[in-house]
């Protein structure tokens, strides 16, 4: 397989140019609204409860 890349495999990674590069921040503030699991916590809780309740 490596074969296959051997005339890219040691070049550095392209330096972009016209645009400044991002801050941190601004990379979080970017991605932070892809939450895949943004239902998963409440869920959970939900069926704890349920499930704590049924025991009692």
């Amino acid at each position: 397989m490596t074969e296959e890349y051997e005339d890219i495999i040691n070049l550095s990674r392209p330096k972009l140019t016209g645009r400044p590069r991002m801050s941190m921040t601004e990379r979080v503030a970017l991605f932070s609204s892809f939450d895949a699991l943004e239902d998963y916590d409440e869920a959970i809780d939900e069926a704890e409860f349920i499930y704590e309740n049924q025991i009692e």
